[in-house]
């Protein structure tokens, strides 16, 4: 059976756009919900890293091997970055 084409009225119209935006809303919606998981789980592992890096830093702080300058900041780097 043919598709029956009847006169585009502006309410078939308007209705017509209604639904194709919302389409895109959710669309949009649903793929930022997906990025800002990602970049979430990132962040996460980042933080993570940092933290290892921090806890190896005060290791070798107390086994007293000293750290010399270049340590000492990257540790208080870590500190802030981690503190944030």
């Amino acid at each position: 059976m043919a598709k029956l084409r009847g006169i585009e009225t502006r309410k078939h119209a308007a209705q017509r756009m209604m639904l194709i935006r919302r389409e895109n809303v959710k669309r949009h919606n649903e793929f930022a919900a997906r990025t800002k998981l990602k970049m979430d789980q990132v962040h996460a592992q980042r933080v993570s890293q940092m933290q290892m890096e921090l806890d190896r830093l005060h290791g070798a702080a107390t086994r007293g091997n000293g750290l010399d300058n270049v340590r000492i900041n990257r540790m208080n780097t870590l500190r802030q970055i981690i503190g944030k």
